[in-house]
């Protein structure tokens, strides 16, 4: 009975510390006037610039990574008009 027990309880433990995921969220807006940025492209590098996810913003600027893993990131926002921006993320 015991064993039965410990096994359930192994199963159950490992199930909830494997599905512990992690959500990058953002708003993209013009600095100069405060209003949205629709459609811009989002991209989650390592920190040996390599992509590991993108996004693109919705019409009211808002973007979301998913299913991300503890660790250090970078995050771009590139577009031709303005210049990059660069943000460093570290999920702990």
């Amino acid at each position: 009975m015991s064993k039965l027990l410990y096994s359930l309880l192994f199963l159950f433990f490992s199930q909830v510390l494997f599905s512990q995921d992690f959500t990058v969220r953002g708003f993209i807006y013009d600095k100069s006037n405060g209003e949205a940025m629709a459609y811009e492209k989002v991209k989650l590098l390592s920190t040996d610039s390599t992509v590991i996810a993108g996004a693109v913003s919705d019409i009211n600027g808002f973007y979301s990574i998913p299913k991300l893993i503890l660790g250090s990131y970078i995050l771009k926002i590139d577009n031709q008009k303005y210049e990059r921006a660069f943000k460093n993320i570290v999920m702990t």
